[in-house]
């Protein structure tokens, strides 16, 4: 998985190992930890080309590849939903990452408690 990154999203993955002395890269990258490492718009690509690796109690108790409604067109209808609700999740994190502390001056209040619940629906669902 680490291979279909670009060789920029591999990069910046690799500085930010080095600068956080990651002693063992190639063991981060076997274990899939190196998405601990790459920009929020990365994570977001990577979970839009695998949510299986994420859903059905991995990170998340949703379900996903368990969805089930007899129809593999309707099941995979479900599955969209499904993947668009994390996306929109996922691309309110990756927008308050990219803001400035300036920026978050100046941005209404609601866009602020939206973003911040969604970062609250991404916790894994183990967390409290």
């Amino acid at each position: 998985m680490y291979r279909e990154l670009t060789e920029s999203e591999r990069g910046y993955i690799g500085r930010k190992m080095v600068a956080r002395g990651v002693t063992a890269p190639r063991d981060a990258v076997n274990a899939g930890a190196f998405l601990a490492y790459a920009e929020p718009q990365t994570i977001r690509q990577f979970f839009t080309r695998h949510p299986e690796l994420f859903l059905d109690g991995k990170y998340w108790e949703d379900a996903y590849m368990t969805l089930d409604y007899g129809s593999p067109d309707v099941t995979e209808e479900g599955r969209g939903l499904v993947r668009a609700r994390y996306d929109g999740y996922l691309a309110d994190a990756v927008w308050l990452a990219g803001q400035s502390p300036a920026d978050l001056e100046r941005i209404g209040r609601e866009a602020l408690i939206r973003a911040r619940l969604s970062l609250k629906l991404l916790l894994p669902d183990t967390a409290e």
